[in-house]
């Protein structure tokens, strides 16, 4: 116990002189870009030809390099440092104020409000349990025939709710429950393959629907206009499909590869049917939560057919939660995740600020030659993934990840005759990743859940398996994607 707690305190201290030397080094540093570099002349001629200046652009770049030192080292909360991009565009004359917070008032803002409501309402009734549990009690009373029911009833809970922390506990509450059901031991492959499930199911399936993360909301909109606007839950899906049958399919393989216990467990149905039973009869509040967030669901995946905006469809949703008194004004501050909402802000700008000052035509210069050298599009699909795994050790931020590559990688995505939507995707899925728990921003509360019962070393076999089974499942989702006219 003395020795954990030294290594403890030691690593405390360790991440304390991390986050002052790059919180240090990220001013230093974005000073030099921003005032003192000369913007090359290539860049010169990108934001002339964009109304701009090189040193705009350069301005942006600096406060771009300030950013991502801030993230990685975790020196203040990700959204103050989107805010802070935002406030240094503004005051250094990049743009204007209503320009550089223009995203506040944009629809996915309004869309991931009303969102994260109603599904707060499912996750305070308890509905959202209700549904896995159902689920659950289908499939056989054995490992494998739980591992596949956590993993299917997770990806259906999936698309349900946007609020990925609340999924993966919950998974990782079902996960423990069942485990110990099954009497497997602590710290034992069973019981680290039981977590395994849960977490691919509730939590790794989440790329595939626009609608299970706000990762995919901040997606959509990084993405150019015009390519955005036609996103809807259904198109969404079927281009993620092949990539989840993969993954479903293959992190059942890994799961029994790597953590069946030595000897087959099993247990009755009545021990789900049990905590099933706990929960007692659905209330009134419960019943109407699933009808409202079911009818949101349809609403959503019929967007284009139905003629009404998903923004909308989630803020009816969450306006009705409130007047039958599922959701209370309180609720309002403690199931929208308001931290999240503000770093969105600068965030999606930030793809804007590179079309406004040139840089996104500069970046196509630099590294068109590159991708254009590679040739296969399956080679291709492969260097980005594994890039944006490796840049993932140094970017911590699993949300500035996402809008910082898909930034960079759209305008060279147009060039090369890609749809910026597929790269964006292919950053999505290559950067869910908990070598450490610092990597994800779902996995440490699960994490909390497992205490006691499950180390986090052993969770690192399933993430190099992961690896390995979204490359296949990106590998397999190219001829596709090709067939679907977007490469």
């Amino acid at each position: 116990m003395k020795k954990e707690k030294t290594e403890n305190a030691t690593l405390k201290s360790l991440l304390k002189y991390k986050k002052l030397a790059l919180g240090i080094l990220g001013v230093l540093l974005g000073i030099l870009f921003a005032f003192v570099i000369a913007p090359p002349e290539a860049l010169c001629t990108t934001a002339e030809a964009a109304n701009s200046s090189g040193r705009d652009a350069m301005i942006v770049i600096g406060s771009l390099v300030w950013a991502i030192c801030w993230w990685i080292g975790g020196v203040v909360p990700d959204w103050c440092t989107s805010v802070g991009l935002m406030i240094f565009w503004t005051v250094f004359g990049v743009c204007e104020f209503g320009v550089a917070f223009s995203q506040y008032s944009g629809s996915i803002v309004w869309l991931l409000i009303g969102a994260f409501l109603v599904s707060g309402a499912v996750v305070k009734t308890g509905a959202l349990k209700r549904i896995s549990l159902t689920l659950m009690k289908v499939f056989p009373a054995t490992f494998k025939g739980q591992v596949l029911a956590l993993m299917l009833s997770g990806t259906v809970v999936s698309p349900l709710v946007p609020s990925s922390t609340a999924k993966a506990v919950l998974g990782a509450n079902l996960s423990l429950s069942t485990a110990k059901a099954m009497r497997l031991e602590p710290y034992g492959k069973g019981m680290t393959g039981m977590y395994m499930a849960g977490w691919t199911g509730f939590s790794l399936t989440v790329p595939a629907f626009i609608t299970a993360c706000a990762f995919g909301f901040m997606l959509k909109g990084a993405l150019p206009e015009d390519i955005a606007d036609g996103l809807t839950f259904g198109n969404w899906l079927l281009t993620m499909l092949p990539w989840l049958i993969v993954l479903l399919v293959g992190m059942f393989i890994v799961i029994n590869i790597l953590y069946k216990p030595k000897s087959e467990v099993k247990f009755t149905k009545e021990d789900v049917q049990a905590e099933f039973d706990a929960m007692g009869k659905m209330s009134k509040k419960e019943i109407i939560s699933m009808v409202v967030l079911f009818a949101c669901v349809v609403f959503w995946i019929f967007e284009n057919t139905l003629g009404v905006a998903a923004e909308i469809t989630a803020l009816i949703g969450a306006i009705i939660c409130f007047l039958v008194g599922i959701l209370e004004p309180k609720d309002l501050a403690q199931r929208v995740a308001w931290p999240l909402i503000l770093f969105i802000g600068g965030a999606m700008q930030l793809g804007n600020m590179f079309s406004l000052t040139g840089i996104n035509g500069w970046l196509t210069i630099l590294l068109k030659p590159v991708f254009l050298s590679i040739g296969s599009k399956f080679v291709l699909v492969i260097f980005v993934a594994l890039s944006i795994t490796i840049l993932r050790f140094f970017v911590a931020s699993q949300g500035a990840s996402i809008m910082l590559f898909t930034a960079i990688l759209t305008p060279v995505a147009v060039e090369i005759g890609i749809n910026p939507f597929v790269m964006g995707l292919i950053v999505y899925v290559s950067q869910q990743l908990w070598f450490a728990p610092y990597q994800n921003t779902t996995y440490a509360p699960t994490l909390s859940v497992m205490e006691g019962y499950q180390k986090h070393v052993e969770a690192v076999k399933g993430c190099l398996g992961y690896i390995v089974v979204s490359l296949i499942g990106l590998i397999v989702s190219v001829p596709v994607w090709s067939l679907m006219g977007y490469m």
